[in-house]
């Protein structure tokens, strides 16, 4: 068994095979070993057809139970093209992480970089340079940027990155270097003269960001009994399952493609179940000893934000919140109640109830169904009783409600409940 993550470059895609080490594995597939790299080039297509295609070949030679699948994307055109080919299909169920979330991934497995306390990491791909700066526990992205690449790669790392650090009073204490193809000794050492901060180099293969997008696959599985489908049979395209973790899903169209996940790209997330969800979020990093971990908040809305694209900014987070109707009662003949004479006799009178408004603004979230257990999703991956999805116009608040719920009844559904 094993997970798969997809990144695009210019002239090529790379899949990374992750192995589960959970897992036993078939016979003949791989089971807690290496991971495995596949390339492709990417023809007129273009990236997004090669990465379906890609897709196809593997269902088709692997011998592995594929668990789940990400796929970077590193624009939001670059994510729109993406959810196009995947969304309509057998690749429905795909999760889409944004490269900063997948290089994330990729820096927390090298435990050689714990060393390090505030990290800066720099990816050199075909295209461009991207860099993030995460904290000593590795959990968020501080800074993120990326531009395309020139011919000095320090200097450009250099004039990039210097600014956002001072924005943002960090210091770094190691810059890891990592790309798609083995680095020159030479930039490594630009790079540490550039920033005066020790410098390691994590060459690939495997691909960086794919192998990242494989963790992050490998992390939106259950803790126990993952659901395996085998990429190669039809009933991947019947089952409609989405895969288990916190991830932000986005409705994209009404009757459009969809794709399973849309992971944020500034926060790594465990997976939780549903009795963690009710625990209180952590406190934010930057406040909090470098080897805290306090249990992630329930699964809300996650900011995604945009590499490149400033004119098309993602909407901002909206946690639902329950509207309470207004009590009634039955009609009555006032009393009129005479004011206290003292403190005395204020302190014994009844309170009034408290006034509670409805706001017709505010969305309100979709009702559980009232059945004592969920039952399997339907052709269109509507469990029973569930409301359809909202369009993709609506307001924000009514699309992260509807699948704020989706989240509790697939979560019952898995769990047998």
């Amino acid at each position: 068994m094993a997970t798969v993550g997809v990144s695009t470059d210019i002239s090529v895609v790379r899949v990374v095979l992750l192995p589960n080490p959970r897992s036993d594995g078939p016979s003949g597939g791989p089971s807690g070993g290496p991971p495995e790299q596949i390339d492709r080039e990417v023809d007129r297509a273009g990236p997004a057809a090669a990465v379906t295609a890609v897709l196809g070949d593997l269902a088709d030679r692997t011998l592995s139970l594929i668990e789940n699948i990400a796929v970077t994307y590193r624009t939001p055109g670059e994510r729109r093209e993406l959810v196009t080919h995947l969304g309509a299909g057998r690749w429905r169920t795909t999760s889409l992480v944004s490269v900063r979330a997948a290089l994330l991934a990729f820096v927390r497995e090298h435990r050689e970089l714990d060393r390090f306390g505030t990290l800066l990491g720099l990816e050199v791909s075909e295209r461009e340079l991207t860099y993030l700066v995460t904290g000593p526990s590795r959990e968020r992205v501080l800074a993120a940027g990326a531009w395309k690449r020139g011919d000095d790669a320090a200097a450009e790392a250099f004039d990039h990155v210097h600014p956002a650090l001072i924005t943002h009073g960090l210091r770094i204490d190691g810059i890891a270097l990592f790309g798609t193809k083995r680095l020159r000794p030479a930039l490594r050492e630009q790079v540490a003269r550039a920033f005066d901060a020790e410098t390691v180099t994590l060459d690939g293969p495997p691909d960086p960001a794919a192998l990242g997008a494989a963790v992050i696959a490998a992390g939106q599985l259950p803790e126990d009994e993952p659901a395996t489908v085998l990429l190669d049979d039809d009933t991947r395209r019947a089952a409609g399952l989405l895969p288990v973790g916190i991830a932000l899903a986005t409705l994209l169209g009404l009757a459009g493609p969809t794709v399973a996940h849309l992971t944020d790209d500034a926060v790594w997330t465990r997976p939780v179940t549903v009795s963690e969800a009710a625990a209180p979020g952590p406190a934010d990093p930057a406040t909090q000893p470098a080897d805290a971990h306090a249990a992630p908040p329930a699964p809300v809305p996650i900011r995604i934000e945009a590499t490149h694209d400033a004119a098309a900014p993602a909407p901002p987070p909206v946690a639902p919140r329950p509207v309470v109707a207004a009590p009634t009662r039955a009609p009555s003949v006032p009393v009129a109640t005479p004011a206290p004479t003292s403190a005395a006799d204020a302190s014994v009178l009844p309170e009034a109830p408290p006034s509670v408004t409805t706001d017709p603004a505010t969305p309100t979230e979709p009702p559980l169904p009232t059945t004592t257990s969920v039952g399997a999703p339907g052709p269109d991956g509507l469990f029973p009783g569930e409301s359809p999805p909202p369009p993709p116009d609506a307001d924000p608040a009514v699309v992260s409600a509807w699948w704020d719920n989706h989240w509790r009844m697939k979560q019952l559904w898995l769990q047998g409940k």
